[in-house]
């Protein structure tokens, strides 16, 4: 295990102040304890191979001892810091793989994504990984952004919503480069599954569900995030909304799927709905409310709308340098 080394990182923060003690959650008695320290490597080791190249060096990761689901990125001196809150990694963990009966009993799912992935490759644990990897990547871009909010930490957390919100379109911008970061780097473990599978099984449509397995798994990330289904909105709160996000986020992958695959085309309507289907029966398998209540119905009366608010996102981010989506490129 890693815990000597989380236990240093951790106390190296504490010692200096950045953090308070208890704000760290030790996984050692966790009953989850393998997954939490699979789970710091894979960050910390990342963290460790590209802090340099990124001059976000020193950089630690650790998990805030907390319940509910959230994740961090902050800058304290020259410390980068990020942390997952331990409750967002048992939650995930939960609704996504342990807790989640669907694709044992619901026929559609069990005959539709049992060979569409690696057969050592369980489809629910895909969607429980893929959420905490792209969480990490998405702070990821945040520590690289190093704007001034990073001082008091970006929290992923959503606002507050509606009447009385404020909106703050920087914050939208921020958020928007982090999932693209994220979408573009989730992008290669689908391309790495994909190259798994026998070529017999690479077409077009086990590509694009394979996709919207992983943009399910992003769905009820931000559903989590937000704390309930949302009415739509576009200027308001501090992140887009969940339907947007994942709308944008779908557009990227599949923009680095089709530069990749020339021979594959993949109608991102089909791909949405499929996401919302296998969504609506992961809901109804384990008896939870759904989390896409309606948001087929808004993506197709508001898709104009929808789409002219991410050009927005698109044009506007391409004014702030600091952005990932921005920097310049190295050979």
């Amino acid at each position: 295990m890693e815990l000597e080394r989380y236990n240093n990182g951790a106390a190296r923060l504490t010692s200096k102040r950045y953090i308070p003690s208890d704000w760290v959650f030790d996984y050692s008695t966790s009953t989850l304890a393998e997954l939490f320290d699979r789970f710091y490597r894979f960050c910390q080791d990342n963290l460790d191979n590209h802090c340099n190249e990124f001059a976000i060096q020193p950089a630690t990761f650790f998990y805030k001892n907390d319940i509910s689901v959230n994740a961090a990125a902050g800058r304290q001196n020259d410390d980068s810091i990020m942390f997952l809150n331990s409750g967002t990694l048992v939650t995930m963990y939960q609704a996504l793989y342990n807790g989640n009966k669907a694709f044992l009993t619901d026929e559609y799912l069990k005959m539709t994504y049992t060979d569409i992935l690696p057969q050592d490759t369980p489809p629910d644990f895909i969607m429980y990984q893929i959420t905490i990897q792209f969480t990490y990547y998405h702070e990821l871009a945040h520590l690289i952004q190093r704007s001034p909010q990073l001082s008091s930490f970006i929290m992923e957390a959503y606002a507050l919503h509606g009447p009385g919100s404020v909106y703050d379109h920087e914050k939208h911008l921020k958020e928007f480069d982090a999932d693209l970061h994220a979408a573009q780097m989730i992008y290669f473990h689908i391309y790495e599954f994909w190259g798994k599978l026998p070529v017999d099984k690479r077409d077009s449509d086990r590509l694009g569900k394979m996709v919207s397995l992983y943009l399910c798994g992003m769905l009820f990330y931000l559903s989590f995030l937000s704390g309930r289904v949302l009415p739509i909105y576009f200027e308001e709160s501090d992140h887009p909304h969940p339907l947007i996000r994942v709308t944008y986020i779908m557009d990227i992958i599949l923009g680095v799927a089709e530069q990749h695959f020339s021979d594959h085309r993949l109608d991102g309507r089909v791909v949405l709905r499929e996401t919302f289907n296998i969504a609506e029966r992961i809901c109804k398998a384990n008896g939870q409310d759904s989390i896409v209540e309606g948001y087929a119905g808004i993506f197709m009366a508001k898709h104009e709308e929808i789409t002219a608010f991410i050009n927005k996102l698109i044009s506007d981010s391409d004014k702030l340098s600091y952005l990932v989506k921005n920097r310049p490129q190295t050979s």
